[in-house]
């Protein structure tokens, strides 16, 4: 994982068909598919099927990605 340091998040899961998720962030559109292209050849043995969710930030963003505001819940919760 070293080698794409904008994977934020990758895990194994269940649900929808799927036994995985990962998220990456991107400058744009054609670092995405160079990311998306360099994946499927390397991990492509491996990978049955996948499915892409696009989300740009420059949108509505209803609520932005932070876990500081559960920090902020279990600092609370202690005191």
């Amino acid at each position: 994982m070293d080698r794409y340091p904008n994977i934020v998040f990758a895990a194994a899961a269940e649900g929808m068909g799927k036994t995985g998720v990962l998220m990456s962030l991107h400058k744009n559109y054609a670092d995405y598919s160079r990311f998306v292209a360099e994946n499927r050849q390397y991990w492509g043995e491996f990978m049955e099927n996948y499915d892409t969710m696009l989300v740009s930030l420059s949108g509505l963003v209803v609520k932005p990605l932070s876990l500081s505001y559960l920090a902020e819940l279990m600092e609370k919760s202690e005191s």
